[in-house]
């Protein structure tokens, strides 16, 4: 599979369908500035399959966002953040519970919507943007079952998502709003903080330059005077493969070499958010 490729696929995709529709109006319900603010609960699954290791635990959000939507367009400010405990466990260093993970997510939106059918009963907006992701696991001062001493490790991602959406009247109160999306990896980088187990290791810094992501979601809300209330099952995927090579030195003496190996994240949860 070529990230790249797809990235594209999609691009045209949003771009042909959105110059398909536009000759249709917009719906006279759409407000021109709206805020949503929520909370979410998911399962958090990281794995490095090369080596056996995987990550595993539940993790507890809030997420917010604005959306300024002047006629048919929108620009949508995005943000998340998470905090959890994961339990650590390899085929060759053993496991360790409770480690502490947190994530920090944002990103900006621009998107255009437009419809199926002349009375606007089912509308679709196609966006892209620029989005980043970043990852703290507190594992230094951890010692594992067969006493490996655990890390620090920060993972930052910069990415270009696509993604086309659905919003589909079930009732005259109630709406599903359907999203599918294809995250393109621009860059990432993970920040290895070896002294956390030992001072005398030096920490390392690994490139990655290929990699995506998949994502999606079925908002079922329930829309009232001033404040809609949503239920959200969502699921957010990751597929980076491996990182450039760096140095590993102990005492300030190259000891061997290090790298990210290529591994998959599934966040696999629900939200809840009122927007008004």
């Amino acid at each position: 599979m070529n990230p790249k490729r797809i990235w594209m696929q999609s691009v045209v995709l949003v771009g042909a369908a959105v110059l398909f529709f536009s000759n249709l109006a917009l719906a006279e319900d759409t407000p021109r500035h709206s805020w949503e603010f929520g909370p979410e609960l998911y399962s958090y699954t990281y794995k490095e399959y090369s080596i056996g290791v995987k990550n595993q635990g539940i993790m507890y959000g809030l997420k917010g966002s604005y959306t300024y939507h002047p006629d048919r367009f929108m620009l949508k400010l995005d943000t998340r953040g998470a905090f959890g405990r994961v339990d650590y466990s390899s085929s060759s260093t053993g496991s360790s519970d409770n480690i502490d993970d947190y994530v920090i997510e944002g990103r900006l939106l621009a998107g255009y919507d437009f419809f199926r059918s002349e009375d606007a009963s089912v509308v679709y907006a196609a966006y892209a943007g620029l989005g980043y992701r970043y990852l703290n696991d507190g594992g230094g001062g951890t010692i594992t079952t067969t006493g490996a001493l655990g890390y620090d490790r920060e993972s930052n991602y910069w990415y270009l998502p696509a993604g086309l959406q659905a919003t589909t009247p079930l009732s005259e109160y109630w709406r599903l709003i359907s999203t599918f999306e294809f995250d393109l990896l621009l860059r990432g980088k993970q920040e290895s903080h070896l002294s956390t187990a030992s001072p005398l290791y030096s920490d390392i810094t690994n490139n990655q330059d290929t990699g995506y992501g998949l994502r999606g979601s079925f908002q079922f809300q329930k829309t009232g005077e001033k404040v809609d209330l949503s239920f959200e099952p969502f699921v957010r995927y990751w597929d980076i493969e491996n990182s450039e090579v760096s140095t590993i030195r102990y005492s300030g003496v190259a000891i061997g070499y290090g790298l990210e190996p290529e591994n998959t994240t599934v966040e696999a949860g629900v939200a809840l958010s009122a927007s008004f």
